[in-house]
């Protein structure tokens, strides 16, 4: 179910939970949050584009990263939707903030890349310095696996490394 997009900056209420669609020399950016403040600026829309109806307001929204506030003074391609539903975990981010973002940043630190099979021997060559070719293929068919040709290859360049 797509969100609703708002056309004028009166639709928007305290309380409600929209969606901030805006560009920068990056790319596109987007944050969904509840809004805290609104600042309605200048009233008169008769014959104005979405644009400009949208312009002269300020908000503040809170957001799961924290308060941000919006000057829609210029008119540009900021958009704004109406959200179906609040943001996946938004009733423990709201129960506590802090420790949501604790738990939060170390879910995410937790994940580590996969080492290539080249990187796994290359640390094997170096963790064994006074083995030779022939027993490093052998402890590497054992502990990594895969085809010998590619880990004799892998083998040769971490043996020229050192």
């Amino acid at each position: 179910m797509a969100d609703n997009e708002i056309k004028s900056i009166n639709d928007v209420k305290r309380g409600m939970f929209i969606k901030f669609v805006g560009r920068d020399s990056s790319g596109k950016f987007s944050y969904v949050g509840e809004v805290i403040s609104l600042n309605l600026g200048n009233k008169s829309t008769v014959g104005m584009d979405r644009r400009t109806v949208l312009a002269g307001a300020t908000f503040q929204m809170r957001t799961m990263e924290g308060v941000i506030g919006f000057d829609m003074s210029e008119p540009g391609d900021n958009e704004l939707y109406v959200t179906k539903s609040k943001p996946t975990g938004w009733a423990k981010f709201m129960k506590d903030p802090q420790k949501f973002k604790k738990t939060e940043i170390e879910k995410h630190a937790v994940v580590k890349p996969t080492k290539t099979k080249r990187e796994l021997v290359a640390e094997l060559v170096a963790a064994n310095p006074r083995k030779k070719e022939p027993a490093l293929l052998k402890l590497a068919k054992k502990e990594i696996g895969g085809n010998e040709t590619q880990l004799k290859n892998y083998i040769k360049m971490g043996l020229a490394k050192k």
